[in-house]
């Protein structure tokens, strides 16, 4: 359940920060951005390295109903640290981007508001963080898996939903200018 919930964590924030880059017109931002999937991609190895020697070293877990690697405080601290950091990068860049971009404004607001579901996935992560941090009771250690398929569902949610988004606004828009074009010519 560790690596899963990492990996499936970061390559949802490394997809929702790519689409995010997809479309920035600032060079200066788009720098910054390519420099923020660095961080994405060192955290990522950093918080499964970090798991995979914690698990490792101490093994009593395995013989322990439920089957979990209690991960404690450093891996809390890592995935907190690298958490805030990455989902300031997701919701300031498009905030960013959306001041400096003419668009009209149900599209602005559209997409201001795809990417600030962003804000979900922060308050999902402090939520499964909480229950890393000690003291580990039974009961947060049943709730910790819970919370980590909360956020990771939250988060491919988020990176789905910036694809469904940009389709619909392609297609209606694309139908719209198709109806202007139609009634010019007529």
């Amino acid at each position: 359940m560790n690596m899963t919930y990492t990996c499936t964590l970061w390559a949802a924030r490394a997809s929702i920060l790519l689409s995010i880059l997809r479309i920035c017109p600032f060079v200066g931002l788009a720098h910054v951005l390519y420099a923020s999937l660095s961080f994405f991609v060192i955290s990522w190895t950093v918080s499964l390295v970090t798991k995979c020697a914690i698990c490792a070293r101490d093994r009593t877990w395995e013989h322990h109903a439920p089957v979990l690697c209690p991960l404690g405080a450093p891996t809390a601290i890592i995935e907190l640290t690298a958490g805030v950091v990455s989902d300031t990068v997701l919701i300031s860049a498009p905030i960013y981007m959306l001041r400096g971009i003419r668009l009209p404004h149900r599209t602005k607001r559209l997409i201001l508001v795809t990417f600030s579901m962003a804000v979900c996935n922060s308050f999902a992560s402090l939520a499964h963080i909480l229950h890393l941090l000690p003291p580990v009771t039974p009961n947060i250690t049943l709730s910790a898996p819970i919370t980590a398929s909360i956020q990771t569902s939250v988060t491919l949610i988020v990176a789905n939903l910036l694809v469904v988004v940009t389709f619909v606004n392609r297609v209606i828009f694309k139908r719209r200018s198709d109806d202007t074009e139609m009634s010019v010519h007529s």
